[in-house]
């Protein structure tokens, strides 16, 4: 029996799903966030592997019954992972077509033809695809100044830290971050610069729960932020020259009800918006789209 991997890699988790070629059987594992610009190479390599090892037993079966495996990891495009990832995948399944690439690739698998995807999770990323030409935008982490779910919960803390001051009035979100830091956001600018991304990412839904409150600053935190994911989608739909498209959306920022509507209120195109519930269905179908 041959077999088919798809992994998908964020900053926050890894999902992975093997089917095998008669659709028969399927088996999902969920493990941490592989992109290495978080976790280290060595760290995302080995979380990959684990994928293909854990579901490979889960399915009975040996790494030869492989067919291929698809890798669409956020961070893929730095530092030759793609290659470092290819050359580790070739040895570990030596019968496999081995295909790795940025998580939007996954989303990109979802749909034929042009279009545009958009995902905002711990990071950001958006891609427009024209005849099989991509275009990338954004995505560029701590050098993009807004639109991902660690600038939303950055901004939190800074606005703590401002209301300390008085920058800002006491609100909502203040209690909100001062409760989940289990101190004032002033007695902890010590141990915040050591929080990762994804500890940082993990502020947001606090804004969330602020705006749905009728929070000024919440609401305007999440309006700056929202703004840049429409901007970027603005950009894509020049590259396509048309104002309606295909727009799959993902990730944990895209989740909450409060997002779609700002976003809708940027956007100068019309595009067909779709949220895609699981990436990792995508890196499936570009695994099978290997062979």
């Amino acid at each position: 029996m041959k077999y088919y991997i798809g992994i998908d890699g964020g900053g926050t988790k890894t999902a992975a799903v093997t089917q095998s070629e008669d659709k028969t059987i399927k088996q999902n594992v969920l493990l941490p966030g592989s992109n290495h610009y978080y976790c280290g190479m060595d760290e995302s390599l080995a979380i990959v592997r684990r994928a293909v090892e854990e579901l490979t037993a889960k399915v009975g079966a040996s790494f030869e019954e492989v067919a291929s495996v698809f890798v669409g990891i956020a961070g893929a495009t730095s530092d030759n992972y793609i290659g470092i990832c290819t050359e580790m995948l070739e040895k570990l399944l030596p019968n496999a077509k081995v295909g790795v690439n940025t998580d939007a690739a996954n989303l990109l698998a979802l749909f034929d033809g042009d279009g545009v995807v958009l995902i905002c999770g711990t990071g950001s990323i958006c891609f427009s695809r024209k005849s099989d030409q991509l275009k990338r935008i954004g995505g560029h982490a701590d050098l993009d100044p807004s639109g991902s779910g660690t600038h939303i919960g950055k901004a939190a803390i800074m606005l703590s830290l401002q209301v300390y001051d008085g920058r800002e009035p006491d609100c909502i979100l203040n209690e909100m971050v001062e409760k989940k830091l289990g101190d004032k956001a002033i007695n902890m600018t010590t141990v915040i610069p050591k929080y990762d991304r994804s500890q940082i990412a993990a502020f947001a839904p606090l804004v969330f729960d602020a705006a749905r409150q009728g929070d000024k600053a919440a609401l305007k935190i999440l309006d700056q932020n929202i703004e840049y994911l429409a901007h970027m989608v603005n950009t894509a739909a020049g590259y396509l020259s048309c104002n309606s498209f295909p727009l799959i959306v993902s990730g944990g920022i895209f989740r909450d009800e409060l997002t779609m509507p700002i976003l809708k209120k940027y956007l100068k195109c019309a595009p067909e918006i779709r949220f895609a519930d699981s990436q990792v269905e995508g890196a499936l179908r570009a695994a099978r789209n290997l062979i």
